[in-house]
């Protein structure tokens, strides 16, 4: 693996509960089939997997719970956040909006992964 390599997985884990949101479901179910690929063939090449997300106000929840959450009664999106589900050796970051980009420097938890902070 190079130290410079990552897979961001950005924002593909949503509730899809909005007005108008099923033509987006469609597209986020094929684009999730792309994902799912590119994860296994992250992981298989040692590339670390990072996903960047909204918590959706849970600012204490783990990646387990946030999928949990959106799984749960969502007929929309429960079966994206099924299949694409932070394994144990995924780094995640959880936060609103673009902070994710703007506003941090990188966790602890991303040192010496691709990311630099």
């Amino acid at each position: 693996m190079t130290d410079k390599a990552a897979l961001l997985i950005i924002d593909m884990l949503n509730r899809f509960d909005f007005e108008d949101a099923r033509p987006l479901v469609q597209a986020a179910h094929a684009a999730a089939d792309a994902v799912e690929r590119l994860r296994e063939e992250a992981r298989a090449a040692d590339v670390p997997v990072i996903y960047v997300n909204d918590n959706y106000g849970q600012w204490q929840a783990t990646p387990e719970q946030l999928i949990e959450e959106l799984a749960g009664d969502n007929p929309q999106g429960g079966e994206i956040a099924k299949r694409l589900a932070p394994g144990s050796a995924t780094i995640s970051s959880s936060s609103p909006s673009f902070q994710a980009f703007t506003q941090r420097t990188c966790p602890p938890s991303y040192r010496g992964s691709a990311c630099r902070g």
